[in-house]
């Protein structure tokens, strides 16, 4: 059986606060659940500097049983060009499944791809590896920027 689970996540450029949430579900279904997380740190932005920053954030997924899981992003300012607001500014940025930063993670739509991990045998652990970049010749002032995505586990 497939559900699904939702947890709001906070984004900042410095750090994600992350909350674990397992999913209830049959006796003979897997019970999984985010175990652990590192922020995206993108570092200081220079806006004079043309170079794009880039940054990696991991997300641990165990599971009571073996499971294929899926991880998607979603947002509130859609998959083209994430943006991340300040107290007077926007700052885009991307969220991608490759180290190339070319395939956008999202849900599966609008040439958007999700990522899958088949736990199996002991430990039912998978890392999902988040690679961010925010690009450069931005024209910002100096400050924190955040967005909220929700990250969707279905197993």
């Amino acid at each position: 059986m497939r559900k699904a689970c939702r947890n709001l996540w906070h984004w900042l450029p410095v750090a994600v606060a992350i909350g674990t949430y397992a999913c209830a579900s049959h006796a003979d279904a897997a019970t999984c659940s985010v175990t652990s997380s590192s922020g995206v740190d993108f570092g200081g932005y220079d806006p004079l500097s043309g170079t794009p920053m880039n940054g990696v954030a991991t997300v641990q997924v165990t599971c009571d049983k073996n499971a294929t899981v899926t991880l998607s992003i979603s947002g509130q300012s859609g998959f083209g060009n994430r943006k991340m607001t300040g107290a007077s500014d926007v700052l885009n940025y991307q969220l991608y499944t490759d180290t190339t930063r070319q395939t956008i993670w999202g849900d599966g739509t609008g040439g958007t791809q999700t990522m899958t991990l088949n736990l199996k045998d002991n430990p039912r652990v998978g890392l999902f590896t988040i690679y961010g970049q925010v690009p450069g010749g931005q024209d910002v002032s100096v400050g924190a920027y955040n967005a909220m995505l929700i990250m969707t586990l279905s197993f």
